[in-house]
């Protein structure tokens, strides 16, 4: 169901947007070192330039990145993660901890409030649609005619080499060579209801920045020993 709803996401915002011609994004290098036996921290460098003869400006933030069996937003890349040509089509490669902490904490502030849920929940609904608002505006990069930026983010893996993902199933073989690449959306109108008011003005009034979609290419990501 969740593969379902992807789909139609990603096909509905191909359809309203044209792939953008003035960017180049490019995946330079995957890096990576060892923590800890048990866990391993990739960096992704990558690289954006403006290929236009006039400033751009996007709505990107360069320091996540989010698969995309699970990224709605418009604003932060996704990676696609291949073992030789196939995709794996689940969100718990990476970030796994972290995923598990988050939720924990979650599920322990329902239980401390749930004599005034409804209260409790409005509430964090305000301060994170302030918090996100506020981030979303703080991301926008701009770009000078034939300039190009440089970035990098990380993901973490717990070396876990299986994975499920409703009826699939994935075992990452050291012996297999496996790929990833990133996807950037991007959008205006779709940020409307994440936005705060004030915040989303900015942007729809904002004439140097560009929607649309591309992709990078691919480069090998190491889950050997």
């Amino acid at each position: 169901m969740r593969t379902i709803f992807l789909t139609f996401f990603l096909l509905v915002g191909l359809c309203t947007n044209a792939q953008n011609t003035d960017l180049e994004v490019q995946i330079d290098s995957i890096t990576h070192h060892d923590t800890s036996t048990s866990e391993r921290i990739f960096t992704v460098h990558y690289h954006i330039k403006n290929k236009a003869k006039s400033l751009i400006s996007l709505v990107l933030n360069t320091k996540e990145l989010r698969s995309n069996m699970y990224n709605n937003s418009s604003w932060i890349p996704s990676y696609r993660l291949f073992q030789e040509k196939k995709m794996i089509e689940t969100n718990t490669v990476f970030d796994s901890k972290k995923s598990d902490a988050v939720l924990k904490k979650i599920m322990q502030d329902l239980e401390n409030n749930r004599k005034g849920l409804a209260d409790y929940l409005l509430k964090q609904q305000k301060e994170l649609k302030i918090k996100t608002s506020k981030k979303i505006i703080e991301s926008i990069v701009r770009f000078q005619p034939n300039e190009t930026k440089n970035f990098s983010a990380t993901l973490s893996w717990d070396k876990n080499r299986y994975h499920k993902f409703e009826d699939n199933e994935y075992f990452l073989d050291q012996k297999t060579t496996h790929y990833l690449d990133l996807f950037l959306y991007l959008n205006k109108e779709e940020l409307t209801s994440t936005l705060l008011p004030e915040d989303l003005k900015i942007i729809l009034n904002d004439p140097t920045i560009i929607t649309g979609w591309i992709y990078t290419n691919k480069v090998e990501i190491n889950f050997k020993y």
